[in-house]
């Protein structure tokens, strides 16, 4: 992870869900859309490093149970320490934070054992709560890497996501998560990302390719112009900012309904 992954822009908006303990490890999880059984689905919904605290992530959110109809969860993985906490109103080039981000990633590793564990653990729960329906998980920036793990032959079958996605991920490791991944997935990248370079992106393309040998559908939408972090930091003020990350996600939602669905 990189300062483009702790900066952005503050999103207006006032969040429909509300947040309870979920999950058998009690994690505070911000819930939104209707109730299981009226669902089309699930999504589990891994934040970049700001978490819940992000009013940003808590309306991107609803607009993903908005337009698939989905009941969308987003568990705090952070436990009250995510970036927006710690750093506590100050930039991340500010003096005091010169040290954050190495101190951030030594407790919170995209990559960790327990991240893994905290995300098969809500993919387990999400699905008992939603019997026969289908569960998507959607990862953005530091989530990236837990939503391909649910997608991969690694979880169990009983928390194993049927469709992933993710937007501007950091800590991918390539090729190895797309020779892992099982399951239907939607991807969007973008221009400006240090995070994923140009030579990266084609690792992508050229592994999506050998998954469509093997009927394993997966779709990859480039954004030009935009930078790191577009879909959920994003200027929502400039227009051609703002309709980058309604695009973004309109094509993540409409990927995850289809798989709802099941009528592809």
């Amino acid at each position: 992870m990189s300062s483009c992954c702790f900066s952005g822009y503050f999103h207006k908006g006032s969040p429909k869900g509300s947040v309870s303990k979920f999950g058998s490890q009690n994690v505070e999880t911000y819930i939104t859309g209707p109730e299981p059984e009226q669902a089309s689905g699930a999504i589990l919904f891994v934040c970049d490093a700001f978490g819940i605290s992000l009013n940003n992530n808590l309306v991107i959110a609803d607009f993903y149970a908005q337009h698939t109809g989905a009941r969308v969860y987003v568990p705090d993985f952070f436990n009250k320490r995510d970036a927006l906490v710690q750093l506590n109103g100050l930039p991340i080039t500010a003096p005091e934070h010169k040290d954050f981000i190495p101190k951030f990633l030594a407790e919170f590793d995209p990559r960790a054992d327990r991240t893994f564990e905290l995300a098969r653990d809500a993919a387990k729960v999400i699905k008992e709560a939603h019997p026969g329906q289908k569960l998507a998980a959607i990862g953005f920036c530091w989530g990236g890497p837990a939503a391909m793990h649910l997608g991969s032959e690694d979880p169990p079958a009983d928390a194993r996501a049927d469709a992933v996605g993710w937007a501007h991920p950091t800590s991918l490791e390539l090729p190895g998560d797309f020779q892992k991944l099982t399951k239907p997935g939607v991807f969007l990248a973008c221009e400006k990302d240090p995070r994923m370079s140009p030579e990266e992106r084609h690792t992508v393309e050229e592994e999506m390719n050998k998954l469509a040998e093997k009927q394993i559908y997966t779709t990859l939408r480039y954004f030009p112009g935009v930078a790191h972090g577009w879909s959920t930091r994003g200027d929502e003020l400039n227009e051609y900012a703002a309709r980058a990350a309604r695009d973004a996600h309109i094509t993540a939602s409409d990927f995850f309904s289809v798989e709802f669905r099941g009528n592809h």
